[in-house]
């Protein structure tokens, strides 16, 4: 399958019992909203393995972060699925620095 849009898509294959997602071009939040259903249903499918491949990713702000949190990390205990993001070492640091709130200043009148 290929969802194809202006500047960013998504390819999905099968490599033996696993299901690779590649994302590529310029992952904001156009590409959020229109892959993420197509990523949580193939995240749902049945594959044993879901692997996240980004390497021809070319940008990622906070809206492609936040695409990416929908993707699982490690063994799902309930299924025994197992999911491998490929190259997004920094993601789970970039998360916690976009999806934490931070203090804000109070300013006073």
């Amino acid at each position: 399958m290929r969802a194809d849009t202006s500047g960013f898509g998504l390819w999905d294959r099968a490599v033996e019992a696993a299901t690779v997602l590649e994302l590529y071009g310029e992952i904001d939040i156009e590409a959020r909203t229109a892959l993420g259903p197509t990523v949580e249903k193939l995240i749902d499918r049945e594959a044993p393995q879901v692997v996240v491949d980004l390497r021809p990713v070319t940008f990622l702000d906070p809206d492609g972060l936040r695409l990416l949190s929908a993707v699982p990390v490690g063994i799902v205990p309930e299924t025994g699925r197992e999911f491998a993001p490929e190259n997004i070492e920094y993601v789970p640091r970039c998360l916690a620095r976009v999806l934490v709130p931070r203090p804000t200043l109070s300013h006073s009148a």
